[in-house]
């Protein structure tokens, strides 16, 4: 979340070589059943509707709302801040090393909700919304304690919702818009 872009060209470039830094910008981040948060929340990157700082708000064209270059976290000591942190590197280590650390038959490493102890046996969802190269993705999943339950990938190349993957419990379903070995990538996952 450190990226800042100078303009919207920066959120839309389409440059195979550019840094991936300058292709991929957050938009939304939901959560719930993680730590210390039992309910659901958002950490959001869309600007409010005030026009006393239009300068600082990035309108890429392939979104309706603002986006807000940088934010911050603000928060008393022990109110959550790093939590919210945590959830999202959770979420990026599932995506990105589940397959090489997580053990093959030992379930979902995820924490739940701490301060009830029933939070255990509920699942908990993550989803993100980012621009990839100026293409809103949404992509989210619903985890328990031993498997994913429900996982998704949504985009939008036309600002309409395409739905390229889903997978509900018992069956995955692929759009041919999603690229890759489907069978492979269906059992690889768990």
């Amino acid at each position: 979340m450190a990226f800042e872009p100078k303009s919207c060209k920066d959120c839309t470039q389409n440059d195979p070589k550019a840094d991936a830094a300058a292709v991929y910008m957050l938009i939304k981040f939901r959560f719930s059943n993680v730590r210390s948060f039992r309910d659901e929340q958002e950490f959001s990157m869309v600007a409010a509707p005030f026009h006393d700082n239009e300068k600082a708000v990035l309108r890429p064209p392939s979104l309706r709302e603002g986006l807000l270059g940088s934010a911050g976290i603000y928060g008393a000591n022990a109110s959550g801040k790093t939590n919210a942190l945590r959830a999202l590197a959770f979420m990026s280590s599932a995506v990105n090393e589940s397959y090489r650390s997580w053990p093959p038959n030992g379930g979902v490493p995820r924490e739940a909700f701490r301060l009830d102890p029933d939070s255990d046996q509920k699942p908990s969802l993550f989803e993100v919304d980012f621009l990839l190269k100026g293409v809103r993705h949404q992509y989210g999943f619903i985890a328990d304690s031993t498997r994913i339950q429900q996982e998704w990938l949504f985009v939008y190349p036309t600002n309409r919702k395409q739905t390229w993957f889903r997978r509900d419990p018992g069956e995955m379903r692929f759009s041919e818009k999603m690229p890759g070995e489907k069978r492979t990538i269906e059992s690889l996952t768990r």
